[in-house]
């Protein structure tokens, strides 16, 4: 017998359209007899031969065949040839996926628990495991960390702060405490039992656990006998324990089922009828179920040993989210009754069979928060993940499918070697015999065209019937590549090597332009809602035409190439290739960059669902694009486009197709997404689409320097690690994301401020690495993404570098001030040493000036002298004439003048006429004639002690300062000049100072043109080691006024018993 409204495949050829019917009810396909035999019977009154009889005959024995679901094969299809169906799976509507040795998951597992980080544990009987979604890692972890009491883990269970208790068949308690610390429990803490089978920490921080036929409680730091101290008899064992949601204890035993109600001081036995009850739940509404081992599974108030589900062995319970009740029997495999808590009298129950579990041992189960269910056997580890995406299973799909919607709200399929395939209403019709695989197009007219490759010929069906064209000869043997309707209904279409046809009117004609390329073929095809029609091609060209004219569009914002599919939605025009995504924004096409690098790549169909989400199907899986993210990059073309991956852990397999048969992906008039892949079709209500799943947990796995370990494996977070930098060279740190769905899709970023605040793309890598820091404290940040949002880690890690003794900032001082002591021992030398040197030239001038001296009155004085005693004596030569006589004598007067004036010259070169060298009273004296003309006011300020100057430094700063003084009365226009003097140990410092106009820029290095005293200025301070600084002082005023400074080294001006 059938259910109402199943399906019955049935394949007919009632005409030249070769319709082969999946009928919902025999009904249905009765009218279609019905129809045929009045067609038939009116032949038959008209012709009346005995063949026609013969086949009224054969039409009968095919209904008859029919209404019990037979499938018959058409006249034109070979015997067996028929499409055949693909299996549902035995754990419907999930994938499955499983590890074993060879993947490093341990054999034999007994137990199974989540803790708060995220990480799944495996208890099994050689030993403790952990498992991130990738990797499987041995407790204890380290080589350092204490052996744990035995390998034979009985159970594993985690607590609410984050702990995980283990229990051991030999018998010892391990609590892996949430900080990082382990405390073990032996016998001699009171477990006195000759096996530990389970340990059951409770939500409000009470522990028990169960063995050797008592049942324990954790009082402090030692175990009680619970049982015993509340009535529970040695004899009997204890094969279950379960806590149900009033906080009543159930205890399954020999042949029993007892139970210690709220409150109540000790177990009273319960009126149901058990053999061996190995583990109970508790449904959604509250009933109790148990497994009573080789009776079967039922719920409590069930009193028959038949129940829902018969057992063959003990088995392990466990109630998912969904209120599934899954069943793990010791060597009789995996079930699942659906939906325990309905009023149905008959429960679905499915069997997974040997070939989709990885073993048929199974002894535990687990759903984690995420919604997987886990389960363990004998021989590895198998999770079951709900599925998103639901197979079409109407036939056995080859090569790359190709789809189209049509107005009638129905979905047609092409699959090499079988009959096209509509598909409404859960109903799939054959239309036709099998067929090569080509593209569909469907017409403004609501006709549907397909080009069948093997035949070349073009067939049509729509409410006229069918219609079959052949193509045109020079399409013989040409693959087609694409095709579509344009806006006038006639039909484009692409095939490979002959570029771009039409066929209107029975015709086929090539469409050429300039711009529709000659030598390359349009792999993708789309007219718009505005008429427009869109090429794409296998380089990087697309190609729009509208109003009549073709032209290339540019692309722009990174790589492109292949463009094989379009789509309109969102207002605009996107197009998928191999590098990605694209769309049109102001007169280009912008390449969609997204927030998880290359994710759109291979992208060969596009979709948008009601709700305004654009679907992808593309290399990486079933891509969602929520509508938010697609106005934020309408707005911002640039933003980094974020998405939800479907993949094959949601039922969805294969690669979509990178070149022909294109779209693959269609939206149906129900709205209902269809995916084609490599050798599968998929549908998917968006509105019953999975929530993206949440963010990964982060957590750091280890810390190491110099290669060893600074902390515990996994150590508490918030933790500080300090390194010395005198032996510091390299940071290792190990992260991870735990997201136990699809840990392959996490991605990482970390970054250590105090080193760098920018984040470093890790991609999948879980190690960061860090070399010779410098001293002081860091701050190390990660953090994971499945493609959403970014999960940070709780608190980052703090790693502190305390400097060296020659890094701190007392040796750096200490380092400054004697690097400046040498700079000032090296300065002070290097001036004494210029000061020498001006000294020594200035003693070399004085000898020069002492020898010129002595020469000049060696010869030209003492020659004078000669001359003028001869001239006297001539004059008093009684012979001459008295004019000659007055002559001589005013010549001798003159030579006695010179004879003067050489003397005072030697005095000068002597320095004999600087017999007072007082700076200030020359200053004094030499003002004096200014003030008379009352030009300005003067002011002499002298600061120190007054010293004698060396001779020649005497003389060139007086000349100095008579200049500066001068140019100040004359030339400045000032109402006031002051000279500051000043002696210290160091120097000799004359600053002459006006307020007057200032002097131009230009000038105040060698003076106004034709003007020789500033030269003279500096050329005589250079001569005695000094320097000569001219600047305006107040150079943002009308008046700017001028100041010129001389400065000359003390050891250089003053004279040595002043120096």
């Amino acid at each position: 017998m059938m259910a109402p409204g199943a399906a019955v495949q049935v394949i007919l050829a009632p005409s030249k359209l070769g319709v082969a019917r999946m009928t919902r009810d025999k009904e249905e396909f009765v009218e279609v007899i019905r129809s045929g035999l009045g067609r038939l019977g009116g032949k038959l009154q008209s012709s009346g031969g005995p063949s026609a009889w013969v086949l009224l005959i054969l039409v009968l024995f095919a209904g008859s065949s029919v209404s019990f679901g037979a499938s018959q094969v058409p006249p034109s299809q070979p015997a067996g040839s028929s499409p055949q169906a693909v299996p549902e799976p035995a754990i419907s509507e999930s994938t499955h996926t499983f590890w074993s040795r060879r993947d490093g998951a341990p054999g034999g597992i007994s137990s199974l628990a989540q803790t708060r980080d995220g990480y799944l544990w495996i208890g099994s009987t050689l030993g403790l495991y952990r498992f991130d979604g990738l990797h499987f890692a041995s407790f204890p972890f380290n080589a350092s960390d204490p052996p744990m009491p035995s390998l034979y883990v009985s159970s594993v269970a985690a607590d609410l702060d984050g702990g995980l208790w283990v229990s051991f068949r030999n018998p010892a308690i391990l609590h892996l405490c949430a900080d990082g610390t382990r405390v073990t429990y032996l016998p001699r803490d009171g477990l006195i039992a000759d096996m530990m089978d389970k340990v059951i920490p409770r939500p409000d921080g009470r522990v028990f656990a169960f063995g050797g036929g008592k049942l324990f409680q954790l009082v402090g730091s030692r175990w009680v006998n619970f049982g015993g101290n509340h009535g529970l008899s040695a004899s009997g064992g204890v094969f279950s324990v379960f806590f149900d949601r009033d906080d009543n204890i159930w205890i399954g035993r020999d042949k029993k089922l007892v139970v210690l109600r709220k409150g109540a001081e000790r177990f009273e036995e319960a009126p149901v009828p058990v053999h061996y009850v190995s583990s109970m739940v508790q449904s959604r509404k509250g009933e109790l179920w148990i497994a009573d081992a080789w009776r079967s599974i039922r719920p409590i108030s069930d009193v028959s040993s038949k129940g829902v589900l018969a057992l063959n062995s003990r088995a392990e319970m466990m109630v998912d989210s969904k209120d599934n009740l899954w069943v793990a029997q010791a060597d009789q495999g995996l079930s699942r009754i659906m939906s325990i808590s309905s009023d149905t009298p008959v429960h679905k129950v499915e069997h997974a069979v040997p070939d989709e579990i990885s073993a048929m041992g199974t002894n535990a189960l687990l759903e984690d928060r995420e919604g997987n269910i886990w389960l363990g056997t004998d021989r590895g580890l198998d999770r079951f993940q709900q599925t998103t995406f639901t197979k079409f299973r109407g036939v056995s799909m080859q090569y790359f499918p190709s789809l189209v919607a049509t107005d009638d709200g129905a979905v047609w399929i092409n699959s090499r070697g079988s009959p096209l395939m509509r598909v409404k209403d859960g109903v799939t019709t054959f239309v036709g015999g099998p067929v090569n695989t080509g593209p569909l197009a469907k017409m403004r007219s609501g006709d549907l065209c397909f080009v069948d490759a093997t035949r070349y010929v073009l067939q049509c069906y729509g409410s006229a019937g069918f219609k079959e064209t052949p193509l045109d000869p020079i399409m013989d043997h040409v693959p087609p590549l694409s095709m579509t309707a344009d806006s006038d209904d006639t039909l484009l279409a692409s095939f490979i090597g002959k570029g771009l046809w039409r066929y209107h009117d029975a015709h086929w004609d090539r469409v050429t332009d300039k711009a529709v390329p000659n030598d390359s073929d349009a792999w993708g095809m789309l007219v718009d809602s505005s008429g427009r029609l869109w090429l794409g091609y296998n380089d990087h060209q697309i190609v729009e035409r509208h109003d009549g004219r073709y032209e290339t569009i540019p692309i722009e914002g990174g790589p492109w190439s292949n463009t094989i599919t379009f789509y309109e939605a969102a207002n605009t025009i996107w197009a998928g290739g191999a590098h990605g995504l694209c769309f049109l924004h102001d007169g280009r096409m912008i390449v969609v960059h997204p927030f998880e690098a290359d994710l759109f790549r291979g992208t060969s169909g596009i979709v948008e669902d009601r709700g305004g989400n654009l679907w992808l199907n593309a290399a990486a899986g079933a891509l969602r694009i929520p509508a938010s993210e697609v106005r934020q990059l309408l707005l911002q073309p640039d933003h980094l486009t974020k998405a939800d991956v479907f993949d094959d852990n949601d039922g969805l397999t294969g690669q979509p197709t990178q070149s022909k048969r294109t779209p693959s992906a269609i939206v149906d008039k129900s709205g209902v997404l269809w995916l084609a892949t490599a050798g599968g079709v998929f549908s998917l209500d968006p509105s019953k689409a999975l929530q993206p799943r949440s963010a990964p947990i982060v957590l750091l796995e280890s810390v190491s320097i110099n290669g060893v370990d600074a902390v515990p494996a996994r150590g508490p977070s918030g933790m500080v690690v300090t390194a010395s930098s005198t032996d510091f060279h390299e940071l290792a740190i190990s992260y991870i994301g735990i997201q136990l769905s699809a840990p392959e899709r996490v991605y990482y970023r970390y970054r250590l401020i105090g080193e760098s605040n920018a984040w470093e793309d890790a991609g999948q890598r879980r190690q960061a690495f860090y070399t010779h820091l410098r001293p002081g404290t860091y701050r190390f940040e990660v953090s994971a993404s499945n493609g959403r949002e970014w999960s940070t880690l709780a608190i980052p890690l703090l790693i502190q570098v305390p400097p060296a003794f020659y890094q701190t900032s007392w040796f750096f001082l200490f380092c400054i001030g004697a690097v400046a002591a040498l700079l000032w021992i090296a300065y002070r030398i290097r001036v004494n040493f210029l000061c020498r040197q001006v000294s020594m030239r200035i003693n070399a001038q004085t000898s020069e000036r002492l020898n010129v001296s002595r020469d000049l009155h060696d010869t030209l004085l003492q020659g004078m002298q000669g001359l003028i005693l001869s001239f006297h004596a001539l004059s008093e030569n009684p012979s001459l004439a008295d004019d000659v006589r007055g002559t001589i004598l005013a010549v001798g007067d003159r030579a006695e003048a010179v004879l003067e004036e050489g003397r005072e010259k030697i005095r000068a070169l002597r320095f004999e006429s600087l017999t007072n060298r007082s700076l200030v009273r020359e200053i004094e004296r030499f003002s004096e004639r200014f003030l008379g003309e009352d030009l300005a006011d003067f002011e002499l300020v002298v600061t120190g002690h007054e010293r004698d100057l060396a001779p020649l430094v005497y003389e060139e700063i007086c000349f100095i300062c008579r200049e500066a003084i001068s140019n100040a009365f004359r030339h400045a226009q000032a109402s006031k000049v002051e000279v500051l003097l000043s002696y210290t140990r160091s120097r000799l410092k004359v600053i002459v100072r006006d307020d007057g106009i200032g002097i131009d820029e230009r000038d105040m290095l060698s003076g106004p043109a034709g003007h020789w005293g500033v030269v003279g200025m500096r050329e005589r301070a250079e001569r005695i080691g000094g320097r000569i600084d001219i600047r305006n002082v107040f150079p943002e005023r009308h008046h700017r006024g001028t100041e010129v400074s001389a400065e000359i080294a003390a050891t250089v001006a003053y004279a040595r018993s002043d120096a």
